[in-house]
C-alpha cells in the first residue's frame, strides 16, 4: 500500500500536533521528553528544530535541556565503507554544531528579551 503525498502531509501534521501537545503539557517530565526527542532526532533538522524551540519555550532549565538527545543515537553506518565513514563523519560532526549554534542563538535572544 502506497501513501500519497497528501496523506503524508496529513500524517506529518498529526505527528506534529501530538508531539507539540506532549511537549507543551509534559515538558517537566524529562523521562518522557527524552523518549519524545529520541523520536524527534529521526526527523530532518528543519523539522527537528521546531520541537527543540518549543521545549525551550516551556522549559528554560539548562540541566533539563542537556538531558535531551538532539542527535540520532545510531547513524546508518552499514552502508558506508571505512573511508566514506571517515569523510561523512566530518559532515556529521558539522551538523550538530550548526544545530547547537542555532539553539544557542535562539536561547540567547530569549534571555535578552
Amino acid at each position: 500500500m502506497e501513501v500519497t503525498e497528501e496523506e503524508k502531509v496529513v500524517l506529518e501534521d498529526r505527528q506534529n500536533k501530538l508531539l507539540e501537545s506532549l511537549i507543551e503539557n509534559r515538558y517537566e517530565d524529562i523521562d518522557l521528553m527524552q523518549l519524545v526527542f529520541n523520536l524527534v532526532t529521526t526527523f530532518p533538522y528543519e523539522r527537528r528544530y521546531q520541537f527543540i524551540d518549543l521545549f525551550c519555550k516551556y522549559n528554560q532549565s539548562v540541566e533539563d535541556f542537556n538531558k535531551l538527545p538532539l542527535e540520532p543515537y545510531f547513524e546508518n553506518y552499514k552502508k558506508l565503507s571505512a573511508e566514506s565513514f571517515t569523510l561523512s563523519g566530518l559532515r556529521v560532526l558539522n551538523r550538530p554544531m550548526k544545530v547547537m549554534q542555532n539553539i544557542l542563538n535562539h536561547y540567547c535572544q530569549f534571555l535578552i528579551k
